[in-house]
């Protein structure tokens, strides 16, 4: 029986210090531009929005901006979202709007399906004005764009780098930082599992592949290199795995967006799985888009019938896009068997975890022993 392990990077193989401290850094820069001060997201809410289905920081921060610009209006409903770090807000003494209380709200009326529009409606429920709730969805689905979104543009700024800002997308830095994810992200298992894991993988019958939403190169060479340099800190480099910039090569042909083909959708797993058996990624995405769009099932699929697929995650999307892909291969006729182990860090993704079917474990470590210690 194959067997096939797929695995989420941030939570799961690195402890993702980079991506939650530059979201928590990232808010208390624009609490002081809208002239609040000191806004503070704990961790505990970083948490609930990644436990809501809201991975890219971009977007659970700048719900957090649209938060404070609702209180701001309720003010002056002429204030505009600044468009320049250079021109802060006077201070004005306003309270900062209960950032938990939002976070509990979105973790608690999230399906994980479309957890930014639930967002967006929550936010917008809150505008007393037309006018207002237009501004706060072009806010909230703009932060999926570096050129449209100034709050994805210091994100970004932060997480690589000021330097590795210019050299990615081209642009003079808005600060002078050296990048999150190389000076605070540590491993979260030791480099004995990380052997045993490709020692594991090189065994007949076994494949394994990385299954991240972070934003990765494309394979022309375009793209933030953030999955990549997670591998490269770990020592995993050989490892094949799907990214944002995988995901774009299945999005383009599926006339869909990247953020729509990533975890929880089917397509992410699937490509996940493909990519850990396979060895062309440009044929690995057209089997995948051919068998969501058209139900044809190539000769490596049929392979498939009888796997075994385990997956390693600390989310539910994760574990939600492996049961989806277990039905699209269900319908075309292969079945495969689910192992969902879950690394349960917080309260919010325990409860996650658990509603998406997964067995619960307290670290990355014994996740990974229970996955690559038996058979």
């Amino acid at each position: 029986m194959m067997r096939i392990l797929l695995l989420d990077m941030d939570g799961v193989l690195l402890h993702p210090h980079g991506y939650q401290e530059s979201l928590q850094d990232n808010v208390r820069l624009w609490g002081k531009l809208l002239g609040f001060g000191e806004a503070v997201l704990p961790l505990e809410d970083v948490l609930r929005f990644e436990s809501a289905g809201v991975s890219a920081e971009w977007i659970s921060g700048t719900m957090c901006v649209a938060l404070m610009m609702l209180t701001l209006w309720e003010h002056d409903p002429g204030i505009a979202v600044p468009s320049s770090l250079d021109a802060p807000l006077a201070p004005h003494g306003l309270p900062v709007p209960d950032l938990s209380a939002f976070a509990a709200e979105l973790l608690a009326a999230s399906n994980h399906r479309d957890p930014a529009e639930t967002g967006i409606r929550i936010l917008t429920d809150r505008c007393t004005s037309p006018g207002h709730a237009a501004h706060v969805r072009a806010l909230v689905e703009d932060s999926v764009d570096f050129e449209r979104s100034l709050f994805h543009r210091v994100q970004q700024e932060l997480v690589l780098g000021s330097d590795q800002l210019k050299s990615v997308y081209g642009v003079a830095p808005l600060l002078d930082i050296a990048g999150y994810l190389s000076t605070r992200d540590r491993p979260a298992v030791c480099a004995r599992t990380i052997a045993r894991l490709l020692a594991w993988r090189e065994e007949e019958g076994h494949a394994a592949a990385l299954m991240t939403n972070r934003p990765s190169r494309t394979p022309a060479g375009a793209g933030s290199p953030e999955a990549e340099l997670g591998l490269q800190l770990l020592g995993l480099e050989a490892l094949p795995f799907i990214g944002m910039g995988a995901i774009g090569e299945l999005a383009g042909p599926m006339s869909c967006t990247i953020e729509d083909c990533l975890k929880p959708h089917a397509a992410h797993a699937l490509a996940a799985i493909r990519r850990a058996v396979g060895d062309d990624l440009a044929l690995e995405m057209e089997a995948v888009r051919a068998l969501l769009q058209e139900r044809r099932v190539d000769p490596a699929w049929r392979m498939l019938d009888g796997a075994e697929v385990i997956v390693v995650e600390d989310s539910a999307n994760g574990c939600l896009s492996a049961r989806a892909a277990q039905k699209v291969l269900g319908a075309a006729g292969i079945d495969i068997a689910l192992n969902l182990l879950g690394v349960a860090g917080s309260d919010a993704k325990r409860t996650a975890l658990e509603d998406a079917g997964a067995a619960l474990f307290a670290s990355s470590e014994i996740a990974l022993q229970e996955a690559i210690g038996r058979g």
